[in-house]
């Protein structure tokens, strides 16, 4: 199992998340164990299709019902239950103490209402705050995220703003309650590698002003190493590795792992040609027997295509979802 934060914010445990289209069921995520300290960041990656989107909006009561569902596990935030289906997602929670900055920010803002109002009327609903005190805080968290002229970027709508600043929108939205978890899906996806670099900037430092724990969901692992403590790696819907960034990102366990490190760019590959992991996620309803991912995986044995391993504990506090690898010692993951 996965070694647990002192003293974790949120938890999650055996979480399984159906998708159910007519008669067929999908298990989008399986069994997925993870835990996010105050003021960390832990940075959950994979390929598209791995389930780490379905994990956030699982968190925040947010999976398109009835089409999807919590079939088993616990979520628990600040030692509350959000997973319960006989009492529903607690009141006071999603946009109060946990947010969401989505990974498209266009489709996201209300195209037809100005961002001040959006920010406002977030903080109206949660704080209760008058409509002059909402508007006046609104340009505060525009200046907080660093949106130029902020005072004038209330009365803007969304398709007036660049990508950058529609994201930094979406943050000052999620702040705008002082919430203990930020949840980011992807924010810097879209964006160039400039504009990429100040949102990694931005979220840097106002995560240690305000001691937030953030909960970074994302692709790319040279990402990763620049922001997140811990390091969790999801393969179909499932964990397959998980502990300290550091030692993950410089000597992986799981041959899913290494790929993606071997998939990286970077000035010592200057010249050769990229490494690319053959094949592609399995459908949620396609997965086949044994591990997920020995189709795809250069060691897989036999026993690998009849027996569906599980995740055990490696030395310092990881976690590892592959036997083979156990007596083979790790490549250094790629210099920066």
């Amino acid at each position: 199992m996965e070694a647990v934060h002192p003293a974790p914010l949120l938890e999650i445990e055996g979480l399984t998340v159906v998708f159910r289209r007519e008669r067929e069921r999908f298990f989008a995520v399986e069994g997925l164990d993870l835990a996010v300290g105050r003021g960390e960041t832990v940075g959950l990656v994979g390929e598209s299709g791995c389930g780490k989107t379905v994990t956030a909006l699982a968190v925040m009561g947010l999976l398109p019902r009835p089409a999807a569902g919590i079939a088993a596990g616990r979520i628990r935030f600040d030692g509350i239950e959000l997973a319960d289906p006989r009492a529903g997602y607690p009141p006071g929670i999603r946009g109060r103490r946990a947010a969401m900055v989505f990974q498209e920010p266009l489709t996201s803002l209300n195209p037809v209402l100005a961002v001040g109002e959006q920010i406002a009327e977030v903080l109206r609903f949660h704080l209760g705050l008058p409509a002059g005190q909402a508007r006046e805080r609104a340009r505060a968290l525009l200046a907080e995220v660093r949106l130029s002229r902020p005072a004038e970027r209330l009365g803007d709508y969304p398709h007036r703003l660049s990508g950058g600043e529609r994201q930094r929108v979406m943050i000052a939205i999620a702040l705008a309650c002082s919430p203990d978890l930020l949840i980011a899906d992807e924010p810097t996806t879209a964006l160039d590698v400039t504009v990429q670099a100040q949102i990694l900037g931005l979220l840097g430092e106002l995560k240690r002003r305000r001691r937030l724990a953030v909960l970074y969901i994302t692709h790319d692992l040279g990402l990763v190493s620049r922001i997140a403590e811990r390091v969790a790696v999801m393969y179909a819907g499932q964990l397959v590795e998980a502990g300290p960034a550091a030692a993950v990102l410089k000597q992986p366990l799981h041959p899913y792992t290494r790929a993606l490190l071997a998939a990286l760019p970077g000035p010592h590959k200057r010249g050769r040609r990229l490494a690319a992991i053959p094949g592609a996620v399995p459908h949620p309803g396609a997965r086949p027997e044994g591990c997920a991912f020995h189709p795809r995986c250069p060691l897989a044995l036999a026993s690998c295509r009849r027996e569906r391993p599980p995740l055990a504990c490696a030395p310092g506090g990881r976690a590892v979802r592959c036997p083979v690898t156990a007596g083979i010692p790790a490549p250094e993951g790629p210099r920066s």
